[in-house]
């Protein structure tokens, strides 16, 4: 599992102007099963914000890529979830292992 190719976009319910971002991200929880150098799995962490204040509905789309980000496969849409200004307290998370 290649932890540092990670994408996560953000959709924000029509009918809400208000733009949003990813204003950080970050790996934990890092478990290498076979001490070969590479996570067997991983948290993937977030936090989405509002460009401003208020609170917006949003979900993310999250994708990976195995080429150095030549190429991006979408990998899940996570639920709707309300996100309110710069607030920590919206942070998401996604536990990824790696297959076989």
């Amino acid at each position: 599992m290649v932890l540092s190719l990670a994408a996560i976009c953000g959709f924000v319910r029509p009918l809400q102007a208000q733009p949003v971002f990813i204003a950080d991200a970050s790996w934990s929880n890092i478990v290498d099963n076979d001490s070969d150098g590479c996570a067997s799995a991983a948290r993937l962490n977030w936090n989405p914000d509002v460009n401003g204040s208020g609170t917006v509905s949003v979900f993310e789309r999250v994708f990976y890529s195995t080429n150095n980000g030549l190429t991006w496969v979408f990998m899940v849409d996570l639920p709707w979830h309300n996100i309110t200004g710069t607030s920590t307290s919206d942070t998401q998370s996604l536990d990824l292992f790696e297959d076989g």
